[in-house]
């Protein structure tokens, strides 16, 4: 079935909405609510962010080598899903300094991978609209108050969910049928 271009960028606008949705709402808002719901100190949460951080840099390292295609970016918005519900589980400091590794390095791999695949998933003359529109509206979802006022749990699960989504969207979506050509100069 060929779609209309259109239609297959919606892929990549959802990539980019998940994107930004699981980075403001969890990585940076949820994760933090959950260790201190679950009584970790300002040592412990501090342990918990650095480890996030430099698993996030190494990440970010690792994940500028793989290809731009849409099945590496939905890999790592299933990452994103799976370290978010994994953090769920965490109750004492290694435990939550490990859950937030693994969100630092999946939002990492998520958002380099996003980056260096954006001419797949949006073509040229739609791009910034997209970019645009899709932070638009995950700021608007994560500004929402039943999901910004919400648990830390169901914070995670918007989240996952999200990214699951998108991720299935991606795979689902059609390959780019027009070679990326650049933009016209005025």
């Amino acid at each position: 079935m060929r779609w209309p271009r259109r239609v297959a960028d919606l892929s990549g606008l959802l990539a980019i909405s998940a994107t930004y949705v699981y980075f403001l709402i969890w990585a940076q808002f949820g994760l933090l609510a959950r260790m201190r719901s679950a009584g970790l100190d300002g040592a412990a949460i501090r342990l918990a962010m650095a480890a996030m951080g430099i698993a996030g840099l190494s990440a970010s390292f690792a994940a500028a080598r793989l290809p731009a295609r849409r099945s590496t970016v939905a890999a790592g918005l299933a990452g994103c899903a799976a370290a978010a519900l994994g953090a769920l589980a965490a109750r004492a400091t290694p435990d939550f300094a490990l859950a937030a590794a693994a969100v630092g390095a999946a939002t990492a791999v998520t958002t380099v991978a996003l980056a260096s695949a954006l001419p797949v998933l949006v073509a040229p003359a739609r791009r910034g609209l997209a970019v645009g529109a899709a932070t638009g509206i995950a700021y608007l979802i994560c500004n929402l108050p039943p999901i910004f006022e919400a648990s830390p749990a169901t914070q995670a699960g918007v989240a996952a969910a999200l990214c699951l989504f998108a991720a299935a969207m991606l795979i689902r979506a059609p390959r780019q049928t027009v070679a990326a050509r650049p933009l016209p100069l005025p």
